[in-house]
């Protein structure tokens, strides 16, 4: 009896070890999507190298090794420098390699496109190809709506945001921030936002529950693409779309001032809309109009007179926001992590209606305010951040 009890104990040992020698390393996401540590791409790349050493025409080993890489460059590039790991590759070598060893695959034209968004007619091709062999492949459906975005599509881009939706790739939380963005807004408004995470969800928002069409969201990052440009300022007559590049010369911010410049067209000819910054804009966009700029919730409000923004600040809060989400999250979100960087953007309106509350002495508000703000900052570790902006109010 004790020998057959050693017996199976030592095949379960056995079997313990063969399920975690055969276990694949962990998918790797975009940083738009879940947020890891350093040494976390690090053993994702060094265990993706090893699945391609055994096998080199593995596609989903490809997407993920160059994945990990590119993640672990963007995020941590100082950490990098320091690395002489041979799994820590260039991202245009893993490039190359992998398309010698997976052609004709999803991930081959997916890694293309990833590569470089180019958003031309050679980057279309590859898209379409990706989407026609990955149809179920959420990786490719930003660069969809992307793309025939900067093509003004509505169609397609009604069409693809309805699909990532249906997907169920499409985060809880973040559709619920940018809800919140979106109700911070007065009507008939013009929104800057900057990236991944403050435009898809909005899109989708609108085009799959009709949310808010009053509003047009341009990604400042698209806006730096011509052929776009020229379509949207076409559109709603925002002027010239020509960047005059005789004021680029010999800037080393050129990139910055040639944002500043489109969006300084757009406000000399907003007409009877009102204009935004996202709060997740780079203050740079910004810097020289810090007098005309008014938080009134999770956006800043330009106005070239002055306006009284606490009025705006508080209806958001208490009518406009939906903020169950932040107070008890039941839904398990694989971008909890983002979300919760994400909700840090609601800590500097947060302190300044705690200053107000204080000054009239609301305790009841007051306490409501404290505990979201430290549930907040606890969740994104940002506590020092929280402390220093609710002690810079009471100054």
């Amino acid at each position: 009896m004790k020998k057959q009890f050693i017996s199976i104990m030592m095949m379960l040992i056995l079997f313990s070890s063969m399920t975690v020698l055969g276990q694949k390393p962990p998918k790797v996401h975009s940083i738009v999507k879940q947020l890891k540590t350093f040494e976390w791409y690090k053993e994702a790349a060094k265990g993706w190298k090893k699945v391609l050493d055994e096998n080199p025409n593995n596609p989903e080993g490809w997407l993920n090794y160059y994945t990990a890489n590119r993640m672990a460059r963007h995020m941590f590039p100082q950490q990098i420098a320091n690395e002489n790991e041979p799994y820590l590759e260039n991202l245009n070598l893993i490039l190359e390699n992998a398309l010698k060893n997976i052609p004709n695959t999803f991930e081959y034209y997916y890694l293309l496109i990833y590569n470089n968004r180019t958003f031309d007619e050679e980057f279309e091709q590859n898209l379409l190809k990706a989407y026609e062999l990955g149809k179920d492949r959420v990786e490719v459906y930003d660069d969809l709506v992307s793309y025939f975005e900067t093509k003004r599509d509505k169609e397609k881009v009604k069409e693809y945001t309805n699909l990532w939706y249906s997907s169920g790739d499409v985060s809880p939380g973040l559709l619920s921030w940018n809800y919140n963005v979106l109700q911070s807004l007065e009507p008939n408004s013009v929104l800057i936002a900057n990236g991944d995470n403050d435009t898809f969800p909005i899109m989708i928002l609108q085009q799959v529950f009709n949310l808010r069409p009053d509003v047009l969201v341009l990604n400042i990052n698209l806006l730096t693409i011509d052929s776009y440009r020229e379509k949207v300022f076409q559109e709603f007559d925002f002027g010239n779309a020509k960047i005059d590049d005789t004021k680029l010369k010999d800037d080393p911010k050129a990139y910055l001032t040639a944002r500043k410049m489109i969006l300084e067209s757009i406000i000399a000819n907003l007409k009877s809309k009102n204009f935004y910054y996202a709060l997740t804009c780079d203050p740079h966009l910004y810097e020289d109009m810090q007098n005309k700029v008014y938080m009134i919730g999770l956006a800043l409000k330009y106005s070239e007179n002055d306006f009284d923004n606490m009025a705006f600040l508080i209806k958001n809060f208490e009518q406009n926001w939906l903020m169950d989400y932040v107070k008890m999250n039941f839904i398990n979100d694989i971008s909890e992590g983002v979300v919760n960087q994400v909700n840090t953007n609601y800590l500097p309106v947060l302190a300044k209606l705690y200053n107000h509350f204080t000054i009239s002495k609301n305790e009841t508000k007051i306490n409501e305010i404290k505990n979201l703000a430290n549930t907040i900052a606890k969740r994104s570790n940002s506590y020092e951040f929280y402390k220093q902006l609710f002690e810079n109010e009471q100054k």
